[in-house]
């Protein structure tokens, strides 16, 4: 990804009201210190001091309707992380059926 492409991620969570509909993709599978640790990121030279799972929760805690799309079959959702992902955010498959179930979850008032 181009420096040029990147959002703050504070930014979006100033910025953006708590009625959007967010959409997170990707298996959640990663080493846990990965999710957990501060600078924890897969890139070396990303220094976030804040662990991942913060931002995760920062996410999950100001948006009324998020989900999480995973490619994955659900077999290899057995991953600790992917756990501690499904404990803040609905998680389906990367699918035809997974996207409507998605969409259904996110016009649904909690």
């Amino acid at each position: 990804m181009e420096r040029e492409e990147e959002v703050d991620t504070n930014y979006l969570l100033r910025a953006l009201e708590p009625d959007y509909k967010v959409v997170l993709v990707g298996d959640a599978r990663m080493a846990m210190y990965e999710l957990m640790a501060r600078y924890g990121a897969i890139y070396y030279y990303q220094r976030n001091e804040t662990p991942g799972i913060v931002w995760l929760e920062r996410f999950a805690q100001h948006f009324t309707h998020s989900v999480w799309l995973n490619p994955e079959p659900p077999h290899y959702w057995e991953h600790p992380t992917v756990h501690v992902i499904t404990n803040l955010f609905p998680m389906f498959r990367l699918t035809l059926d997974g996207i409507d179930d998605a969409v259904k979850k996110l016009i649904v008032k909690r």
